[in-house]
């Protein structure tokens, strides 16, 4: 019982974490593309770019961790 205990645990938080991914990898590419529109006077095309990348990463790196997880 105490092992599927901790196996449960150990989903949960890995779940717990997708929230933070996404948010991080939006957030990044997002400034990113904000300090580049800055540079380069582009509003808001590099922003936008940025919310696309950004939520490209954060799609793939959560199909790879679900993946992860069922696997288990």
């Amino acid at each position: 019982m105490k092992t599927n205990h901790r196996n449960t645990l150990v989903i949960l938080s890995k779940v717990a974490g997708i929230g933070w991914f996404v948010a991080i990898s939006v957030s990044l590419f997002s400034f990113i593309g904000f300090l580049l529109d800055n540079q380069f006077s582009t509003k808001p095309f590099f922003i936008l770019i940025g919310v696309l990348l950004g939520s490209l990463v954060a799609f793939t790196g959560v199909v790879k961790l679900l993946k992860k997880i069922n696997n288990k």
